[in-house]
């Protein structure tokens, strides 16, 4: 099964960028967020990895990355 990684960033030339690298490593199912927001709302599906730009807006930023980490 692939793994499910997060890219949270929010210029989309950066994730584009991003995307495309993480992608190149195999077999690796890909979400995207431009917002801390949208970061949680897709984070509520398992991830094995998170790529979080810390200067995410909506809301409070590292409250949400500690949402983020895995308990």
């Amino acid at each position: 099964f692939p793994l499910r990684c997060l890219i949270a960033e929010t210029q989309a030339l950066v994730r584009a960028g991003l995307v495309r690298l993480v992608r190149e490593l195999g077999d690796v199912e890909v979400v995207e967020a431009g917002s801390i927001t949208d970061a949680l709302v897709a984070a509520r599906t398992d991830l094995d990895l998170a790529i979080v730009d810390v200067a995410l807006p909506g809301g409070d930023r590292l409250a949400g990355l500690r949402t983020l980490r895995p308990m």
